[in-house]
């Protein structure tokens, strides 16, 4: 229930009503890894970083085989501008759980800022492995593509995260988001017409 009133928190995007129920639920359940995680998170995009360094060891430290303290470890490394200490603690964490999209995505997508091509294809091509329906992995793969200047592919996955995503908002805003990025002004607004034709759809 704790939990489910954290979400609902920050659906609202209420940054304080989270922490406080975070901390009610951390009181209760202190070992809970992914309130915990999603702590150090707050702190970190409420510019309390210290705080979320905190909340990085104390995670490694007390659950050393679990994801959680090296994705934010990894995330931490990131904001600071240490991109390979980024990507060391992404893999820490598909070590723990090779399973989880976050460190998958996470290590392409700052494999592709480096702009080592080879590196975040083989970590794009893992995360369509293991996820093959995540609209996530199919933006970010339409990302990649782009950067490599394949823009047939970039728009075939594109399509595919549409079709995945075709009741979810999120995901037509995130295409929206990649086309004004690379500059396609007509692609961003034939997308974004269609998302709100099929709001106002649904609202009918």
């Amino acid at each position: 229930i704790r939990w489910k009133l954290v979400q609902a928190t920050l659906q609202a995007a209420d940054l304080e009503a989270s922490l406080k129920e975070l901390h009610n639920l951390l009181r209760i359940d202190p070992g809970h890894a992914n309130a915990r995680l999603l702590l150090g998170r707050l702190y970190l995009s409420g510019a309390r970083r210290g705080e979320a360094v905190r909340v990085a060891k104390d995670l490694t430290l007390s659950l050393p085989d679990h994801p959680s303290g090296y994705l934010l470890e990894g995330e931490l490394a990131v904001q600071s501008g240490d991109f390979r200490e980024a990507i060391r603690q992404f893999e820490r964490a598909h070590d723990c759980d090779a399973s989880l999209l976050q460190p998958i995505l996470a290590a392409a997508n700052v494999s592709l800022l480096l702009q080592d091509y080879a590196r975040a294809a083989q970590w794009y091509q893992q995360a369509l492995d293991s996820h093959p329906e995540s609209v996530d992995v199919h933006i970010a793969r339409g990302n990649y593509f782009f950067a490599v200047g394949d823009e047939a592919k970039a728009d075939r996955e594109f399509e595919w995260a549409r079709t995945l995503g075709l009741e979810s908002e999120a995901a037509g805003l995130g295409i929206v988001v990649q086309h004004v990025a690379r500059g396609r002004q007509e692609h961003a607004i034939r997308e974004l017409q269609a998302l709100t034709g099929e709001m106002t759809s649904r609202e009918g």
